[in-house]
């Protein structure tokens, strides 16, 4: 990053937008990895510990939302480095379009068939434990 003056303050500017992007996927690596943690793992304990239902629905909101905002930002990262892009950063679109597709039917759809099916797809820890696997992957040789 390098300053840049504006106004006659300093502010930190980003030098290119490959600079940007990176950081873009900095984030939404980092956060939806924090985020889907404490989201699973509440949804385990629910369970064991007595949370009020308006605590979970509160809960699943934020990650509906997070998720969608960090897909987002993931798709910009993945946008802006397609030049090197391979399989597994496409798998990962894929991936990560299928769960987010799947949450939006399951948020905003009054079709129960189409909500059991699509439940059935969000549901699979199958497809988040590749996802994990591959995004791992990716950041280990994207910092080679």
């Amino acid at each position: 990053m390098s300053n840049l003056l504006l106004d006659g303050e300093e502010y930190e500017s980003f030098e290119d937008e490959s600079e940007l992007a990176e950081t873009a996927g900095f984030i939404a690596w980092t956060l939806g990895l924090i985020l889907n943690s404490i989201f699973i793992a509440i949804r385990r304990l629910k369970g064991i510990l007595h949370i009020p239902p308006k605590a979970l629905r509160y809960v699943h909101d934020i990650h509906s939302y997070s998720n969608i905002t960090l897909a987002a930002i993931a798709f910009y990262h993945g946008y802006s480095l397609r030049s090197s892009a391979g399989l597994i950063e496409y798998l990962i679109a894929v991936l990560i379009l299928t769960l987010i597709g799947s949450g939006i039917i399951l948020r905003y759809s009054y079709n129960k068939t189409l909500k059991r099916g699509t439940r059935l797809i969000h549901s699979q820890q199958l497809l988040t434990l590749i996802l994990l696997v591959l995004l791992i992957i990716h950041v280990t040789i994207s910092e080679d």
